[in-house]
């Protein structure tokens, strides 16, 4: 068994870091991962995710290499696994530092005969995979400072906040898409109600994003924004809350993360669920209202400063069930819609 001693005093000349999914996750993982580059600069940092979120990590100069595991992989054959396998093994990597903890994940830490293996300890076999390890505080404590916890020994890290990094090239296409006229330039903020969500359990309702969007156009200063992905079912629900609506905001669908970065840029004030577009827009210094249901706003709350969560916390969350005895959505529905008018309030006075 390997300790943090031993590999304080040892040569480090590559490391991989994975975390496969989730764009709440990976960009939690960028400040652990800045840290590295300021602890091991001459160090070759890889970085393994799913292909689909490559975009969120192009162009991070902490990062030299991102190594995408593609959607045939994800089907977990045989060769299409024992590929990526070889693939990470020629690298010869010093250490693999495992934040995703799942099947994969922890069989490629295992078999890359990396000098180190750095993972969280768990109580059954998993953490077999692993010769450094950290037990799981059992405070709740955000995804970053979760991942930053890891290689505390290693890095020195005291708990200093760090921000969330994304380098992604502007999409002008997209960006001119949000209209700019000389009075909203001057006078209106921009205010991007994106209401998508992973499962249903955490989505608002649509009448009541209809109405918050109503009473914004009517009472505010603002111009409206309601954005979503091309695909469905997000552009659906952008269209059930459009033809509820009795005033008209500007409608945006974007088709890559690229397009809704430089989109997000172009906006003052984001509204939205536990979502990776909450998270992007955190990340790009945006007022952040974010809505919480059964999720733990605890960990997953916009990092930095300067944002709203507005949540209900129930005796039975958080919670991670698909159903709820309660009826599905209860959590979110109990949400008001004066709540999230007031925060946005607060954001447009106070800037």
């Amino acid at each position: 068994m390997q300790n943090w001693e031993t590999l304080r005093r040892s040569r480090i000349e590559s490391i991989l870091v994975i975390r496969l999914w989730s764009v709440a996750e990976i960009l939690a993982a960028t400040p652990m991962v800045r840290v590295l580059r300021n602890c091991f600069p001459a160090a070759h940092i890889s970085f393994l995710l799913e292909e689909r979120f490559s975009e969120l990590l192009a162009g991070c100069p902490f990062i030299d290499q991102i190594i995408p595991w593609s959607r045939q992989e994800q089907k977990q054959t045989v060769k299409e696994f024992f590929d990526l396998y070889r693939k990470v093994k020629r690298q010869h990597y010093d250490i693999i530092i495992d934040l995703q903890g799942e099947k994969r994940s922890r069989l490629l830490t295992f078999l890359s005969r990396a000098e180190f293996r750095i993972g969280y300890e768990s109580a059954d076999l998993r953490g077999k995979a692993y010769n450094i390890k950290r037990e799981i505080s059992p405070i709740k404590k955000h995804l970053v400072l979760f991942y930053l916890d890891l290689v505390r020994e290693l890095i020195g890290y005291s708990g200093n906040p760090l921000d969330l990094t994304l380098f992604v090239a502007q999409d002008e296409e997209n960006k001119n898409k949000v209209k700019d006229t000389p009075q909203s330039r001057s006078e209106k903020k921009r205010v991007l109600i994106h209401p998508a969500g992973e499962r249903a359990a955490i989505v608002w309702p649509n009448e009541k994003f209809a109405e918050l969007a109503d009473r914004l156009i009517k009472e505010r200063p603002v111009d409206l924004i309601l954005a979503g992905s091309d695909k469905e079912p997000d552009r659906e629900r952008v269209r059930q809350i459009s033809q509820l609506m009795s005033q008209k905001g500007q409608i945006i669908y974007h088709s890559s993360w690229r397009q809704l970065i430089s989109l997000l840029r172009a906006v003052d004030i984001f509204v939205g669920h536990d979502s990776g577009p909450m998270h992007i827009a955190a990340a790009l210094g945006k007022r952040v209202v974010a809505l919480f249901g059964p999720s733990d706003p605890r960990q997953r709350h916009p990092w930095g400063s300067g944002h709203e969560v507005v949540w209900h916390q129930f005796p039975c969350s958080p919670c991670e069930r698909s159903d709820c005895f309660k009826g599905a959505g209860s959590c979110m529905a109990s949400i008001e819609v004066a709540e999230v008018l007031e925060a946005i309030t607060g954001f447009l006075t106070n800037s």
